[in-house]
C-alpha cells in the first residue's frame, strides 16, 4: 500500500537530450506517493526550462535552481529538502522501471530494512548489460552488504542510485563535495548506520554508461585530482573496514586493488608519474594481503603477481 511519502531526489545538469526520459520513468511509477525534487544545479542549457515545465505538470514535482556546484552539493540540497520518510536518487541522465521505487519499499517492508537495493542494468551506446536472470532477495547484516556491493561492483556496488534509504540516515551524513567518486566516500558510511540491509536482484535501474559529458567519461581526462580523491576514498573506507568490519576486506580487496592497478596502468599512458609512484607504493605495502587473505579471487590474486613481476624489472 502506497502509505509513506518517498522523496526521489534528481540532480539536473545540463541533461536536456535525457531528462524527459528520466523525468517520465519516475512520474510513472506505480507507488504514487511521491515527491519529486528537481534540483538545478546551474544548467546552461534547457534542462532548468525542462525541471519548470514538470513543476506545472505534476503537482509531486518541484524545482530549485542553484549555481552550479557539482552532484554531491545537488545531492545535498536535495537531501535538506526532502519531506519523505524514505528518500532514493536518480541521476537525470538515467531512469528507472515503472516498479523501481514499489520494488524496494516493498523489500524495505518486508524485512524491516533501513536500506533496499536492487540490480542495475548497463546501458551504453553500444549495449545494454543485464545481470543474470534469478530471483533471489535476502536481508544482510551491513557486513555482509559490504562483500555484497564490493563483490558485485558491476551490477551493484557503491552507486548511490540503486537504493532507497530510510531519510534519517542522513541526519549526520552528506555527500562530499568539491571530489569526484562521491558515492565511495559516502555509501560504506550509510551500510554502518543500519542494522538490516534487504536486497532483490531483479534489475530495475538502467544506468548509462560512456556518456559523453558524464563523470564516466570525463574521468578519463588528465585530471590529477580525480585519482587522488579516489585513493583517498579507498584508503578512508579501507582503515573504516580493517576497524569494524575486516571480515569484510576480502571482498574490498578484490575490487579496489584491481582498481588501483587500472589506475596505474591509466596514469603510466598520461605519463602522470606521481600518481603512479603513490599507487605503487600502496600496492607494495597490500603484498602481504594479496597473498594470504582467503577470500581474495583468484583473478586478482594473478594480476597482482603480475604487476609485482613487472616492476621488479621495470
Amino acid at each position: 500500500m502506497n502509505t509513506d511519502l518517498i522523496s526521489v531526489i534528481v540532480p539536473v545538469y545540463n541533461v536536456e537530450k535525457y531528462l524527459h526520459i528520466s523525468v517520465d520513468s519516475i512520474l510513472s511509477q506505480t507507488y504514487s506517493n511521491l515527491e519529486i525534487i528537481l534540483i538545478d544545479d546551474g544548467s546552461t542549457d534547457n534542462s532548468g526550462e525542462i525541471c519548470d515545465e514538470y513543476v506545472k505538470k505534476d503537482s509531486r514535482c518541484f524545482a530549485k535552481h542553484f549555481q552550479n556546484r557539482g552532484l554531491s552539493a545537488a545531492r545535498n540540497r536535495g537531501i535538506e529538502l526532502a519531506h519523505g520518510k524514505y528518500i532514493c536518487f536518480i541521476d537525470s541522465d538515467d531512469y528507472v522501471k515503472e516498479t523501481y521505487i514499489e520494488y524496494l519499499f516493498n523489500l524495505i517492508k518486508k524485512y524491516n530494512a533501513d536500506i533496499a537495493i536492487c540490480s542495475i542494468i548497463r546501458v551504453n551506446q553500444k549495449r545494454v548489460e543485464q545481470p543474470p536472470e534469478h530471483h533471489m532477495e535476502k536481508s544482510m547484516s551491513p557486513e555482509n552488504a559490504y562483500k555484497l556491493i564490493y563483490n558485485n561492483r558491476k551490477f551493484i556496488g557503491v552507486f548511490s542510485c540503486n537504493k532507497l534509504y530510510k531519510l534519517g540516515l542522513f541526519k549526520d551524513i552528506r555527500f562530499p563535495e568539491g571530489k569526484y567518486f562521491e558515492d565511495s566516500g559516502t555509501t560504506y558510511k550509510l551500510i554502518d548506520k543500519c542494522q538490516s540491509i534487504a536486497y532483490g536482484n531483479d534489475p530495475q535501474y538502467f544506468y548509462r554508461i560512456n556518456r559523453p559529458g558524464a563523470i564516466t567519461e570525463a574521468s578519463k581526462t588528465k585530471d590529477s585530482k580525480r585519482y587522488i580523491d579516489k585513493i583517498t576514498f579507498l584508503n578512508d573506507t579501507e582503515i573504516f573496514l580493517s576497524v569494524h568490519y575486516p571480515k569484510a576486506l576480502g571482498a574490498f580487496y578484490t575490487t579496489y586493488l584491481g582498481d588501483m592497478m587500472l589506475m596505474a596502468e591509466s596514469c603510466k599512458k598520461q605519463g602522470q608519474n606521481e600518481i603512479v609512484k603513490i599507487i605503487d607504493e600502496y600496492l607494495k605495502s597490500h603484498r602481504r594481503y594479496i597473498f594470504t587473505l582467503n577470500d581474495l579471487s583468484l583473478r586478482i590474486r594473478l594480476k597482482a603477481l603480475l604487476y609485482f613481476v613487472f616492476l621488479m624489472i621495470s
